[in-house]
């Protein structure tokens, strides 16, 4: 008997005893740090934007407004990350690469529809916490600001629509871009509903099982995202970027492995290859040696369009622009077989190919069919 209601206790602490209240406690001991000044002109920068979520969550209003962050409607803004690696739990990071050895290319995806400016998670003490049956045990306690610019209607990457890129490159190659690729935001503070920013705190309350507790803030500043763009800050080439300018997820057709490349502002790489007079073509045979071994068994087919460089010698550096459907290696055998495409050096107009570029549908019917 003893035992069985030694039993149902334990099972009443896990099941409707498990949140723990903690004793009052102190609040951290502030740190003094100068206020950081938002310049009257020219591009916000991260801190900037940092430093308005701040005012929004701090409401320091003036003499002149309520909400002085509506002073910032109107400009502009960039904000630029460094990409991770697919398993990477870094908060600050939207942009991520994954390197195929296979297939000899690297890709770049941006994840969800808001963009960090900053993440961070700070120890700020302990406590003893105490749930309905008296059990006690030490809490852990946790303040976490997280602040994001949240695309608003207008922006070019407004919904989970993920711009994507892939780009052929070696393992050195590769073994670079990891390093040295950005992501770039670039947009324009609006106000929404009448409010520039908005702030909310969760609190990640303590259990038995995991005395650790978090408080978590964040402020989400309105703006419209402009463009999105996966920029090698070596050479200043842009991989891939989508535009209020461009098409949607429109990949820039440069050739990575450069030493110097257009500047990252947007815009076409030389001029488009309108008539070119093919030398050598892929046949069937070539597609059905690189078709998607686990495509092909399930009789899938799919639609890659490709954005070239020709180089001066006709041959073809290509990324994937749109691939469908996306997640069954289209895009990589895709840039296998552009390997076998090649133009003579001039175009049947009697224009030079080199340095020019050409969008290459690549179509891959299942072979039942």
């Amino acid at each position: 008997m003893r035992g069985a209601l030694a039993w149902i206790f334990a099972s009443a602490v896990v099941l409707y005893g498990a949140q723990l209240s903690a004793a009052p406690r102190k609040p951290p001991r502030a740190t003094h740090q100068p206020a950081h000044v938002i310049p009257t002109k020219g591009t916000l920068s991260s801190a900037d934007l940092l430093a308005i979520a701040v005012i929004a969550l701090t409401k320091r209003g003036d003499a002149f407004s309520a909400d002085p962050a509506t002073q910032y409607v109107g400009r502009k803004f960039r904000i630029i990350q460094y990409v991770k690696s697919p398993d990477s739990r870094d908060g600050n990071v939207d942009g991520y690469w994954q390197y195929d050895l296979e297939a000899q290319s690297i890709a770049f995806s941006v994840r969800g529809s808001a963009y960090h400016v900053m993440y961070r998670s700070d120890r700020v003490g302990s406590s003893i916490g105490q749930n309905a049956f008296g059990v006690k045990v030490r809490i852990t306690l946790y303040r976490a600001t997280e602040v994001v610019v949240a695309p608003t209607a207008g922006s070019v990457l407004s919904s989970y629509a993920p711009l994507k890129a892939t780009i052929p490159a070696d393992p050195a190659t590769g073994r670079r871009l990891s390093q040295t690729t950005n992501l770039i935001v670039e947009g324009e503070i609006v106000a929404d509903r009448g409010k520039v920013a908005s702030c909310v705190s969760n609190d990640d309350t303590a259990t038995i099982d995991d005395p650790v507790e978090e408080v978590t803030t964040t402020c989400r500043i309105n703006a419209r995202v402009d463009r999105v763009a996966f920029v090698d800050a070596t050479s200043g080439a842009v991989l891939s970027e989508t535009s209020a300018t461009a098409d949607a997820s429109v990949t820039s057709s440069v050739e990575v492995g450069a030493p110097t490349a257009r500047p990252a502002t947007g815009g076409a790489v030389g001029p488009m290859v309108d008539n070119p007079d093919w030398i050598r073509l892929p046949d069937a045979d070539d597609y059905l040696d690189y078709y998607p071994e686990r495509a092909s068994r399930m009789s899938i087919g799919g639609r890659v369009t490709l954005g070239c460089l020709v180089s001066d010698a006709g041959t073809l550096s290509c990324s994937v622009t749109s691939e469908a459907p996306g997640d069954q290696g289209f895009g990589a055998a895709a840039l296998k077989i552009s390997k076998l495409f090649k133009m003579k050096p001039v175009s049947r107009d009697g224009r030079p190919v080199g340095g020019g570029h050409i969008r290459l549908p690549i179509v891959f019917q299942p072979p039942s069919q």
